[in-house]
């Protein structure tokens, strides 16, 4: 920001010699190289969340804040507003604002404005100016010269902001967003539940790491050549899924032959809410939701559960991972019925994505191995060894297990949500496979999680990290292969959960508020040809 700019306002930039001396030094790369570039949409004229935003201008201090002359194509724009007359605005422009800037992708554009008008808008953006370059002396060399020219404080105050304002006022958020696709969108809680909920600037991150995920996640999905089966489309599944019977769909597959084309199966669920601000209208707490895949013969009974994630706390959400093990159960093709199941009142889209990626097999049966129950030092004695005899003709075997912890509170070692629980499968007695859980004991777990598909800023205790899943994110099956250690005829394969490498026993923790440990799992032996 040039210094002359500065002064006008009564504003001291105490970083002109830091940024003069370290002209040489290299700056952050090309925030769009390697990612999609998007044309500016100039015939928008969105005012509403989930639409494509206008122009607007701005005055900043180095001139005027152009949204069309400033437009890369791969940038998000996050806009920030302080007024020290909100509690919750004047608390979370206490938190550190270099924090926010460390923590953020650097394809990202920040606009600060008092949300405040007539005199006070000049104190305002004079605090604002003095909190920027207080942040930027607190960077490292690089990460100042980049983001001095990406954080721009607006110098009108909310009144003369246009649509900006308006759609602030509409619903009393303090932070909103245009993302790399030019809509508006909300950009959810910066409670910070590590803080006792305290507001952080430095959640506004989280959200643009999320942008950065649905773009790039939208420039997969229109390049790779699948075959998408449409389960759901925009269907209400709560009143149903209320009754335990969960919205259902007859899915045509291709034939038994057609199948044989494809060797990777994916699952779209998109969880849409009935309005804005999220916060008033998506579920409160988060759900373990289910997609499960109906017998051939008795197609009222759906007891295989294929696809599984835990809702996010007070926010939409979209995803879409491999369950690829689960081609075992479609090999004959024809029409199949799905059941999705949840009891919140969200508006579901759905689909299931046929690819062929060339791994030189796919799965063509499975044998079922254990389910989780309670965890305790009961678990191990109901999960026994298992014998299974690989077809002759199998190219490989794999165990493909769905495993997630929950309970907490009731013992001492909060488990199995917030504790490193741990699963080893043995074959023969010899070759050990382990599953562990490090990020059940890591304070943000979930949080470092959003640029793997964590919807972020829930509307709750969302951060914490959690025993093989978190709020807002779908559970991909662990896939390990047999094939190189099994032996000729049948084989033998044990399980058992653990805690700290041994039986867990847990210890009461004197808490009348909590759940009982237990461990979700579903898993079996695939065979592959």
């Amino acid at each position: 920001m040039p210094y002359a700019a500065l002064a006008a306002l009564g504003c001291a930039d105490e970083n002109i010699d830091r940024r003069a001396q370290a002209d040489a030094e290299p700056m952050i790369a090309d925030p769009c190289e390697g990612l999609t570039v998007r044309p500016f949409d100039a015939a928008a004229d969105g005012d509403d969340f989930d639409e494509k935003a206008p122009n607007f201008t701005a005055p900043i201090a180095s001139g005027s804040f152009s949204l069309s002359e400033r437009w890369t194509g791969c940038d998000s724009i996050l806009f920030l507003a302080y007024s020290p007359d909100d509690p919750y605005a004047a608390t979370l422009w206490q938190s550190s604002l270099s924090d926010l800037l460390l923590r953020s992708p650097p394809n990202l554009v920040y606009l600060l404005f008092s949300a405040r008008s007539g005199a006070d808008v000049g104190a305002d953006t004079a605090f604002l100016h003095e909190r920027l370059s207080q942040a930027l002396g607190e960077l490292p060399d690089a990460d100042l010269r980049h983001w001095e020219g990406r954080v721009h404080v607006l110098l009108d105050g909310e009144p003369d902001l246009g649509w900006p304002a308006a759609l602030r006022a509409r619903y009393g958020v303090f932070s909103f967003a245009i993302d790399r696709r030019q809509v508006l969108r909300e950009t959810g809680a910066f409670a910070d539940p590590t803080a006792d909920d305290a507001p952080a600037l430095a959640f506004a991150a989280h959200q643009a790491q999320r942008f950065n995920f649905e773009s790039d996640l939208l420039d997969r999905l229109a390049e790779d050549d699948a075959t998408v089966l449409s389960v759901l489309t925009d269907e209400p599944a709560s009143d149903a899924g209320a009754t335990g019977q969960g919205a259902e769909a007859d899915v045509v597959f291709p034939d038994a032959v057609g199948m044989t084309a494809f060797d990777t199966l994916e699952v779209d669920l998109a969880l849409a809410c009935g309005g804005h601000p999220e916060r008033d209208h998506c579920p409160a707490s988060d759900e373990v939701v289910y997609l499960y895949l109906c017998d051939t013969a008795a197609p009222d009974v759906c007891s295989v559960a294929i696809g599984l994630w835990v809702t996010p706390m007070g926010r939409p959400g979209r995803w879409v991972h491999d369950i690829t093990p689960f081609l075992a159960q479609l090999v004959d093709g024809g029409t199949r019925r799905l059941r999705f199941y949840t009891e919140q009142p969200y508006r579901v889209t759905l689909s299931l994505r046929l690819r062929n990626q060339d791994r030189g097999r796919r799965p063509v049966a499975m044998e079922y191995l254990w389910s989780g129950g309670p965890f305790d030092e009961n678990y191990n004695a109901l999960h026994p060894p298992v014998a299974f005899t690989p077809p002759l003709d199998a190219a490989a075997v794999e165990i493909a297990a769905v495993i997630t912890g929950h309970g907490w509170g009731l013992d001492q070692a909060d488990c199995a949500e917030f504790c490193n629980h741990q699963h080893e499968f043995t074959l023969n007695g010899a070759t050990r496979y382990m599953k562990e859980h490090d990020a059940a004991a890591a304070p943000r777990g979930c949080a470092d999680a959003v640029a793997g598909g964590v919807v972020p800023n829930q509307h709750g205790d969302w951060v914490f990290g959690r025993g093989g899943w978190c709020p807002g994110q779908h559970v991909t099956p662990w896939v390990q292969v047999l094939t190189d250690y099994l032996v000729a005829g049948t084989n033998g394969l044990s399980y058992r959960g653990l805690y700290q490498g041994a039986d867990y026993v847990p210890v009461p923790s004197g808490s009348i508020e909590g759940e009982p440990a237990a461990i979700g799992m579903t898993s079996y032996v695939v065979y592959s040809r």
